[in-house]
């Protein structure tokens, strides 16, 4: 899908947004998606050890068929591989199992041909142990795989993706740490920021629990 090369304002200024009100990541996820002629996206939070989907943002595709993976496809042909793969990398799933032999997987009849899913280009965003969250968009059989263009614009939102879903921890942290709602949590940080613009937000927010709680209870908080 040619013209897609840069990231416009606005997509960034919604993903940043998206890490202080989570339910704009449906918004950035559908706006990914229709820039790239894909089917939708999600990014998705998995505890490998445990077993668990912690979190899940959804942008177009299948609740149910997310329900069906987090209950029997935790494990399946392209987790194999993403459970090591380093943060940042971006991996397309012909690269891990080809569409013809993903067909045959019970995986595909119970997960993606319901959404009608074929092809996804899934981005390391954070690991940490045995926890991993992976931005994942979407396209069918009929669009078919990523052209080298729309590869290059996923790298692009990387580095962006990363720090509002890092935002998003640390807010997270701050709501458990300092007993406030998420919105409480969100005006400290930004009375913090009023003092000093040139503080990166994540690095503000984490400043902003130390200030209230100290450094050795955020230490002990399990941030991705």
């Amino acid at each position: 899908m040619p013209g897609v090369t840069e990231p416009p304002d606005k997509l960034l200024d919604l993903i940043y947004d998206a890490a202080t009100e989570q339910e704009l990541w449906t918004s950035a996820l559908i706006q990914i998606a229709d820039m790239t002629g894909s089917l939708g996206g999600f990014v998705v939070g998995v505890e490998n050890k445990d077993r668990l989907v912690p979190f899940l943002f959804n942008g177009r595709m299948s609740e149910e068929s997310h329900r069906t993976y987090a209950e029997r496809h935790i494990d399946n042909p392209w987790s194999a591989v993403m459970n090591h793969v380093p943060g940042g990398k971006l991996v397309q799933s012909a690269e891990i199992i080809s569409l013809p032999d993903l067909k045959r997987t019970a995986f595909f009849d119970e997960v993606l041909r319901p959404q009608r899913m074929a092809h996804n280009a899934m981005l390391t965003l954070s690991r940490k142990g045995d926890f991993f969250g992976v931005f994942n968009i979407c396209r069918s059989e009929r669009q078919g795989p990523f052209e080298e263009e729309i590869l290059r614009f996923f790298y692009k939102l990387c580095p962006h993706l990363k720090r509002s879903l890092l935002l998003g921890f640390r807010l997270d942290g701050a709501t458990e740490l300092l007993g406030d709602s998420r919105h409480q949590a969100v005006d400290v940080l930004d009375q913090l920021r009023q003092f000093n613009q040139a503080v990166p937000v994540e690095v503000a927010a984490r400043q902003c629990i130390e200030h209230r709680v100290g450094e050795d209870a955020v230490a002990a908080v399990a941030l991705p």
